[in-house]
């Protein structure tokens, strides 16, 4: 029984860690900003939750995250009144970084890096008000995983 108690303790504390580390688990708090309502939805292959307005259900606000069927994080994303705003990151499904940058007003904005499928980067690129200045972009680059504006 001891034994049993001490694995169930390791589990928990070891997903608590895990979902730090994240950005919460499915199914957990993501960290809404005050005034904003958590949201989500699970479906075939894939969870859900983001953060939306309490006065305003249809502008997101604050985090967003995405998941695949395998309980990867896919998508990590944060929103400021309806338009993506500050660090964003994405996964492919074996957790693996696929690109990750910054956006301001929802453009991208500064260095982005992209990585292919086992994790090597293949290319970096700058921007700015959303427009690509130096480097290059992989041709999946308009629609990273799972969200959308």
């Amino acid at each position: 029984m001891r034994f049993l108690t001490f694995l169930i303790m390791v589990c928990l504390i070891s997903s608590t860690a895990l979902a730090e580390n994240i950005g919460a688990a499915p199914g957990q708090d993501i960290g809404c900003p005050k005034g904003t309502i958590q949201n989500g939805e699970i479906g075939p292959g894939i969870t859900q939750a983001w953060c939306e307005l309490a006065n305003d259900r249809s502008a997101l606000h604050g985090p967003f995250r995405a998941w695949y069927g395998n309980g990867v994080l896919g998508t990590m994303e944060n929103f400021n009144h309806g338009k993506r705003d500050g660090k964003a990151e994405y996964r492919w499904g074996n957790g693996r970084l696929q690109a990750s940058g910054q956006y301001k007003n929802g453009e991208r904005e500064g260095s982005w890096v992209f990585s292919d499928v086992k994790g090597v980067k293949t290319s970096h690129a700058k921007y700015k008000h959303g427009k690509l200045v130096s480097g290059h972009e992989p041709g999946w680059v308009s629609q990273p995983n799972a969200s959308s504006d």
